[in-house]
């Protein structure tokens, strides 16, 4: 199902009480003249009533004078409202799918507050032209609006903005990365096991042995020659993000994933230019990485919903490509020698989504565990380290729920550096669960030899 297009229309009742009327009208991809309206009312009190839902056919959103939308606007226009913002969104197949499901569009809702705040449009501040409307006023410029947006090719319109028709700023033709691209991470030299790499944040990487002499670093640094993608997945904070890191340095680009991710956030998205009323197009993270050959990182990848990964799939599969629908002006983008994309993911977590699409596209799929070996080269003291391996067996006997990784390993040893041992020790029995923290006070008990607790304001 193609996506289709979503008009945003606040109306601001000027009285100084600062209650909003929102409408948002969603064109029907399938259908020439149906749409799906809704509408709510928002205050500064962050009280919002529910949705309502108007399944209006194309003559009752016009501006003939018996229309439900001309009606609309002057019974909005007599009660002393003023037009306070209006723009236009893309909006998804799935957004479209969930909004006639009769869902609560929340998809869609976060893609239009982040337009608003994109183009800066307060939700209770007028547009200076509108401050002081007029009954008239308000039929004649929402019925325009509306018109406009119906009028229009969805191609030329942007995503977001405040003028009745965006103009959109011609897209340059893509150019050769700009000086300053970093170049890709010599290969030459093996990493071997137990090597330290400095990453770009100061802090040192210790390569982990995966078989033999073969380590992570390499392991990854090979996979992208091979166009292989990658998949790491494990607890939070076994350094599999800095095993990329360690392994890419500046080349790597990374996107972080949520719930919240969008097709855009991947693709790309129009954005002001700061001309009124005129928009650029900007690259998302995996057309850039595309366009300048570059190894990209998704992390937390099992957070973004399926739906929107599913638009990374053809740019690490066979085609190597993507088409930027949304720009028909960028049209085909396909992948430069060196692009390459890796996953790290924690799939216990809440809200993790395993995609059977995507683990059939990464040929490696790699455990990470934490390397506490490696913990005492990188400064962290034995003691803490002997502590941490007996807290891990404990949680994979399930006798606690989790247990420090490297993460805390190193958090232990700069918190030790900043205030002394006696608070560091009692800070990871705090930031233990609850339900762990006297398994967790006993284990450091045994470890240093005298009885440590959590770290509170009491004595």
């Amino acid at each position: 199902m193609p996506s289709t297009t979503a008009l945003i229309t606040d109306m601001l009742k000027a009285d100084g009480r600062n209650i909003t009327r929102q409408m948002v009208y969603v064109k029907d991809p399938t259908r020439d003249d149906q749409f799906q309206v809704l509408t709510r009312q928002l205050t500064t009190s962050a009280t919002a009533k529910h949705w309502k839902r108007w399944p209006i056919a194309g003559a009752s959103i016009s501006d003939a004078p018996d229309s439900w939308l001309t009606e609309y606007a002057s019974m909005h226009g007599t009660r002393g409202f003023a037009i306070s913002a209006a723009f236009v969104v893309e909006v998804t197949a799935s957004e479209w799918d969930e909004l006639s499901a009769d869902a609560t569009p929340r998809a869609l809702m976060i893609r239009i507050d982040r337009a608003r705040e994109a183009v800066g449009a307060g939700m209770f501040t007028p547009e200076s032209r509108f401050a002081a409307s007029t009954p008239e006023m308000i039929v004649s410029a929402l019925t325009t609006q509306v018109k406009d947006w119906r009028g229009a090719s969805a191609p030329d319109i942007a995503p977001s903005g405040r003028a009745r028709t965006p103009r959109v700023a011609p897209t340059p033709a893509p150019t050769a990365p700009e000086p300053g691209i970093p170049t890709p991470v010599n290969t030459g030299t093996p990493v071997m096991p137990g090597d330290q790499i400095t990453l770009s944040d100061g802090n040192v990487y210790v390569a982990r042995r995966i078989d033999g002499t073969l380590s992570d670093v390499e392991l990854l640094r090979r996979a992208r020659a091979e166009n292989m993608y990658a998949l790491t997945y494990s607890l939070p904070g076994t350094g599999k993000t800095r095993s990329f890191m360690a392994a890419f340095g500046d080349e790597l680009l990374t996107a972080v994933g949520t719930a919240d991710t969008e097709v855009a956030d991947f693709i790309g998205t129009y954005v002001p230019t700061g001309k009124a009323g005129e928009f650029r197009w900007v690259d998302g993270v995996l057309i850039r990485a595309m366009d300048e050959g570059r190894p990209l990182l998704l992390d937390e990848a099992f957070l973004v919903d399926t739906r929107t990964m599913a638009v990374v799939y053809s740019a690490i599969d066979g085609r190597r490509e993507v088409v930027v629908t949304s720009n028909p002006a960028r049209g085909t983008v396909k992948a430069k020698p060196g692009f390459w994309v890796g996953f790290a993911s924690n799939p216990d977590v809440p809200g993790a989504r395993v995609s059977e699409a995507l683990l059939s596209r990464c040929a490696l799929q790699v455990e990470y565990s934490t390397d506490f070996a490696a913990m005492e080269t990188l400064g962290v003291p034995r003691t803490f380290v002997v502590a941490a391996k007996n807290l891990n067996v404990k949680r994979l006997s399930q006798e606690i729920s989790t247990s420090p990784q490297a993460r805390e390993c190193i958090g232990f040893r700069d918190t030790c550096r900043v205030f002394g041992e006696d608070v560091a020790l009692r800070n990871v029995v705090s930031s233990a669960p609850e339900a762990d923290r006297m398994v967790v006070a006993d284990v450091l008990s045994r470890a240093f030899g005298r009885e440590v607790k959590a770290l509170t304001t009491s004595s």
